[in-house]
């Protein structure tokens, strides 16, 4: 397998965990941080399109990378869904009902991602690693979520209603969290 191949594998397959996981009522912050540990030296473990975003924002990763990332996220996460749907035994659909922009909700998103991404962003820039990284990250996506979003948007197509709120939010807060933690720690990741 080629090493594009394998990312986005890992991405694919890192998505499906974590919102199947969630979906299963594990907490997210836990579940990320076993997957930045097994999976983030070979992909990022964005499992996230909020991250991969806020990534390409500051060229971690490239435009191109980003859209194929959010692909096999998307799809990673409809997969958990269908999956969640069998396990509990529910009529298997991948239907949606897309719920309408909620400004509330929106700026719940954006602040959750913001801080979640915050978190990340000093994380990687001060070159965490290992267990150190790991607890890092999920516990930052831990903290962005206490503001009550999902603060994910593939984790939003998990679900089968998904809140247009719930995408757009994350995308934004992503972007801001990343920004703010350059400017906090006046370093460029690399």
């Amino acid at each position: 397998m080629s090493k594009g191949t394998s990312i986005l594998v890992a991405e694919f397959v890192g998505t499906f965990l974590l919102v199947g996981a969630v979906l299963m009522g594990a907490n997210p912050g836990v579940v990320l941080a076993l997957l930045v540990l097994l999976i983030g030296g070979i992909s990022g473990a964005h499992v996230n399109p909020a991250v991969s975003a806020g990534m390409a924002s500051v060229n971690k990763i490239k435009s191109e990378t980003m859209i194929k990332f959010w692909v096999v996220q998307i799809l990673g996460a409809l997969l958990a869904r269908v999956v969640y749907q069998y396990v509990k035994d529910q009529d298997l659909s991948l239907s949606m009902n897309f719920v309408a922009l909620d400004g509330r909700l929106v700026v719940i998103e954006i602040i959750g991602a913001a801080v979640f991404l915050l978190g990340l962003t000093l994380a990687v820039t001060q070159k965490l690693d290992g267990i150190r990284l790991a607890v890092a990250v999920g516990g930052s996506l831990f903290l962005g979520a206490l503001f009550g979003g999902i603060v994910n948007p593939a984790l939003a197509f998990g679900y089968a209603d998904v809140a247009l709120s719930s995408i757009i939010g994350p995308l934004i807060g992503g972007l801001i969290g990343v920004q703010l933690g350059q400017m906090i720690t006046d370093k460029k990741m690399k």
